[in-house]
């Protein structure tokens, strides 16, 4: 996003709850499984206040402040690499700057099911984590905003787009019908 900082600012402005996302693709392995996986770099706190994902754990707790080298992932990507929380996973990533990205991380938890993507491939962790993983330099991808029933999904859009420049903004049924 070209200006995720005065999209942030205007969320807080209004009082909605907004959550910057990062997302990359891998590899993750445990032990001699391996599968490929979508990386989704988060602030825990902020999902936390805006979102329920944290209240979705099959197994283990979800991510927390400050980063610590954990990871949420989701059902299926966990029983494929029969991961369970304190398991250690290898990750190897290209980087933004074209170098190979590698980590050991722990599982923290498993997500119960709640949707194919998620569960199929989720890999999820702090923000700061990704950023050094995938040499981000904080860049973000999307940030979803939540205005718990005093906003329409239409009015978010349509006060976020006046901000978002060159950016697209939509309402959750434009980007999933």
């Amino acid at each position: 996003l070209e200006k995720p900082d005065a999209l942030m600012e205007k969320a807080r402005s209004m009082e909605i709850s907004a959550s910057p996302r990062s997302f990359g693709g891998g590899l993750v392995s445990n032990g001699e499984k391996s599968s490929g996986a979508m990386f989704r770099g988060i602030q825990p706190h902020l999902e936390r206040e805006g979102f329920q994902l944290h209240e979705k754990m099959a197994e283990g707790e979800f991510l927390s402040d400050p980063a610590q080298r954990k990871v949420v992932l989701g059902k299926h990507l966990a029983k494929s690499l029969h991961a369970s929380p304190g398991d250690e996973i290898v990750a190897v990533v290209q980087a933004a700057d074209g170098s190979m990205g590698n980590e050991l991380f722990t599982v923290s938890g498993t997500l119960s099911s709640v949707g194919e993507e998620l569960d199929r491939s989720a890999f999820i962790l702090h923000s700061d984590d990704f950023d050094e993983l995938f040499v981000a330099d904080g860049r973000v991808h999307e940030i979803a905003f939540n205005g718990h029933g005093r906003f329409t999904p239409e009015e978010i859009r349509d006060a976020m787009s006046e901000t978002a420049g060159k950016d697209e903004v939509k309402a959750w049924h434009e980007l999933l019908p």
